[in-house]
Protein backbone atom coordinates (compact mmCIF):
# COMPACT_ATOMS: atom_id res chain seq x y z
CA UNK A 1 0.00 0.00 0.00
CA UNK A 2 2.93 2.32 0.85
CA UNK A 3 4.32 1.38 -2.70
CA UNK A 4 1.25 2.84 -4.25
CA UNK A 5 1.87 6.36 -2.41
CA UNK A 6 5.07 6.54 -3.35
CA UNK A 7 4.82 5.66 -6.89
CA UNK A 8 1.89 7.83 -7.78
CA UNK A 9 2.00 10.73 -10.18
CA UNK A 10 0.92 13.13 -7.25
CA UNK A 11 2.60 16.07 -9.73
CA UNK A 12 -0.15 14.85 -12.44
CA UNK A 13 -2.63 15.29 -10.25
CA UNK A 14 -1.45 18.65 -8.63
CA UNK A 15 -1.60 19.79 -12.37
CA UNK A 16 -4.71 18.13 -13.37
CA UNK A 17 -6.65 19.77 -10.24
CA UNK A 18 -5.27 23.20 -10.82
CA UNK A 19 -6.44 23.36 -14.81
CA UNK A 20 -9.73 22.28 -13.59
CA UNK A 21 -9.73 25.18 -10.74
CA UNK A 22 -8.31 27.64 -13.40
CA UNK A 23 -11.49 26.51 -15.55
CA UNK A 24 -13.28 26.43 -12.53
CA UNK A 25 -12.54 30.50 -11.51
CA UNK A 26 -13.04 31.73 -15.21
CA UNK A 27 -16.88 30.36 -15.09
CA UNK A 28 -17.49 31.48 -11.88
CA UNK A 29 -16.00 34.71 -13.08
CA UNK A 30 -18.32 35.39 -15.96
CA UNK A 31 -21.10 33.86 -14.06
CA UNK A 32 -20.79 36.27 -11.97
CA UNK A 33 -20.27 39.12 -14.85
CA UNK A 34 -23.68 37.53 -16.49
CA UNK A 35 -25.65 38.11 -12.96
CA UNK A 36 -24.57 41.21 -12.39
CA UNK A 37 -25.40 42.66 -15.21
CA UNK A 38 -29.04 40.68 -15.31
CA UNK A 39 -29.49 42.33 -11.88
CA UNK A 40 -28.05 45.95 -12.74
CA UNK A 41 -31.66 46.02 -14.99
CA UNK A 42 -33.99 45.02 -12.41
CA UNK A 43 -32.79 47.51 -10.15
CA UNK A 44 -35.01 50.79 -8.94
CA UNK A 45 -33.68 54.14 -11.01
CA UNK A 46 -31.15 55.87 -8.67
CA UNK A 47 -33.31 58.98 -9.10
CA UNK A 48 -34.46 61.65 -6.55
CA UNK A 49 -37.80 62.30 -5.61
CA UNK A 50 -37.88 65.72 -6.09
CA UNK A 51 -36.43 66.63 -9.13
CA UNK A 52 -34.73 69.56 -9.56
CA UNK A 53 -33.61 71.80 -13.24
CA UNK A 54 -31.00 74.53 -13.64
CA UNK A 55 -31.21 76.78 -16.30
CA UNK A 56 -27.57 76.76 -18.44
CA UNK A 57 -25.98 79.99 -18.98
CA UNK A 58 -25.85 81.05 -22.29
CA UNK A 59 -23.08 80.99 -24.74
CA UNK A 60 -20.63 83.66 -23.77
CA UNK A 61 -22.54 84.90 -21.62
CA UNK A 62 -23.16 85.37 -17.77
CA UNK A 63 -23.82 82.62 -15.92
CA UNK A 64 -27.85 82.83 -14.86
CA UNK A 65 -29.30 82.01 -11.20
CA UNK A 66 -29.93 78.44 -10.52
CA UNK A 67 -34.39 78.15 -11.30
CA UNK A 68 -35.53 75.26 -9.47
CA UNK A 69 -38.71 73.14 -10.61
CA UNK A 70 -39.60 71.24 -7.99
CA UNK A 71 -41.89 68.15 -8.75
CA UNK A 72 -45.37 69.90 -7.20
CA UNK A 73 -47.08 66.23 -7.14
CA UNK A 74 -44.53 64.67 -4.99
CA UNK A 75 -44.51 68.03 -2.58
CA UNK A 76 -48.38 67.64 -2.76
CA UNK A 77 -48.53 63.77 -2.13
CA UNK A 78 -46.47 64.59 0.81
CA UNK A 79 -48.14 67.71 2.40
CA UNK A 80 -52.16 65.57 1.63
CA UNK A 81 -50.65 63.05 4.19
CA UNK A 82 -49.54 65.83 6.51
CA UNK A 83 -52.82 67.69 6.24
CA UNK A 84 -54.46 64.09 6.94
CA UNK A 85 -52.43 63.00 9.83
CA UNK A 86 -52.96 66.43 11.27
CA UNK A 87 -56.91 66.30 10.37
CA UNK A 88 -57.01 63.50 12.87
CA UNK A 89 -56.30 65.95 16.00
CA UNK A 90 -54.98 64.32 18.53
CA UNK A 91 -52.01 65.53 20.46
CA UNK A 92 -49.53 62.64 18.68
CA UNK A 93 -50.75 63.20 15.00
CA UNK A 94 -50.00 67.11 15.53
CA UNK A 95 -46.68 66.94 16.64
CA UNK A 96 -46.29 63.92 13.64
CA UNK A 97 -47.48 66.49 11.70
CA UNK A 98 -45.86 69.24 12.30
CA UNK A 99 -42.43 67.23 12.49
CA UNK A 100 -42.89 65.67 8.68
CA UNK A 101 -44.31 69.43 7.90
CA UNK A 102 -40.61 70.53 9.11
CA UNK A 103 -38.83 67.93 7.05
CA UNK A 104 -41.03 68.46 3.68
CA UNK A 105 -39.91 72.49 3.78
CA UNK A 106 -36.15 71.21 4.77
CA UNK A 107 -36.43 68.85 1.89
CA UNK A 108 -37.20 71.86 -0.23
CA UNK A 109 -34.33 73.99 0.62
CA UNK A 110 -32.13 71.40 0.53
CA UNK A 111 -33.17 70.86 -3.05
CA UNK A 112 -32.59 74.81 -3.82
CA UNK A 113 -29.23 74.10 -3.08
CA UNK A 114 -28.32 75.86 0.39
CA UNK A 115 -26.01 74.60 2.40
CA UNK A 116 -25.88 73.38 5.96
CA UNK A 117 -25.49 70.93 8.12
CA UNK A 118 -29.23 71.69 9.52
CA UNK A 119 -32.59 73.21 8.79
CA UNK A 120 -31.37 76.55 10.82
CA UNK A 121 -28.28 76.66 9.08
CA UNK A 122 -30.45 76.80 5.65
CA UNK A 123 -32.69 79.20 7.11
CA UNK A 124 -30.06 81.84 7.70
CA UNK A 125 -29.47 81.82 4.36
CA UNK A 126 -32.48 83.93 4.15
CA UNK A 127 -33.96 87.96 4.90
CA UNK A 128 -37.21 89.13 5.81
CA UNK A 129 -36.64 90.99 2.20
CA UNK A 130 -35.88 87.19 0.42
CA UNK A 131 -39.53 86.04 2.00
CA UNK A 132 -41.65 87.99 4.72
CA UNK A 133 -42.48 85.10 6.67
CA UNK A 134 -39.24 84.28 7.06
CA UNK A 135 -39.90 85.26 10.48
CA UNK A 136 -42.87 82.94 10.70
CA UNK A 137 -40.85 80.23 9.57
CA UNK A 138 -38.10 81.25 12.35
CA UNK A 139 -40.71 80.40 14.97
CA UNK A 140 -42.22 77.71 13.50
CA UNK A 141 -39.08 75.71 13.23
CA UNK A 142 -38.45 76.70 16.90
CA UNK A 143 -41.26 75.45 18.37
CA UNK A 144 -40.42 72.06 15.84
CA UNK A 145 -37.14 71.88 18.00
CA UNK A 146 -39.05 72.35 21.21
CA UNK A 147 -41.43 69.16 20.54
CA UNK A 148 -38.45 67.42 19.66
CA UNK A 149 -35.68 68.00 22.10
CA UNK A 150 -38.23 68.86 25.66
CA UNK A 151 -39.71 66.25 26.60
CA UNK A 152 -43.43 66.21 27.64
CA UNK A 153 -43.80 69.31 25.66
CA UNK A 154 -47.63 69.96 24.93
CA UNK A 155 -48.27 71.41 21.56
CA UNK A 156 -52.07 72.52 21.73
CA UNK A 157 -54.29 72.12 18.76
CA UNK A 158 -54.16 76.19 17.60
CA UNK A 159 -50.69 76.28 17.36
CA UNK A 160 -50.00 73.75 15.35
CA UNK A 161 -52.46 74.57 12.87
CA UNK A 162 -50.65 78.03 12.88
CA UNK A 163 -48.08 76.21 12.29
CA UNK A 164 -48.99 74.31 9.41
CA UNK A 165 -50.10 76.95 7.88
CA UNK A 166 -46.71 78.70 7.95
CA UNK A 167 -45.04 76.00 6.46
CA UNK A 168 -48.01 75.63 3.59
CA UNK A 169 -47.63 78.91 2.88
CA UNK A 170 -44.05 79.15 2.95
CA UNK A 171 -43.69 76.00 0.49
CA UNK A 172 -46.31 77.81 -1.56
CA UNK A 173 -43.97 80.95 -1.74
CA UNK A 174 -41.27 78.48 -2.82
CA UNK A 175 -44.13 77.15 -5.66
CA UNK A 176 -43.52 73.74 -4.41
CA UNK A 177 -47.05 73.89 -3.48
CA UNK A 178 -49.45 75.20 -6.22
Amino acid sequence: MTQFFLTFNWQGLYEGLRVVFIILDAVLFVAFVLVFFKAWKLRPPIESEFEENAEIAPVGGEPEEKKFAFNTANFAAHWSGIAEKAREGTPQSLVLAVISADNLVDTALKQMGLEGEHMADRLQHFTYDDFNQIEDLWRAHKLRNELVHTPGFQLKKGEAEEILRVYESFLRTLRALK
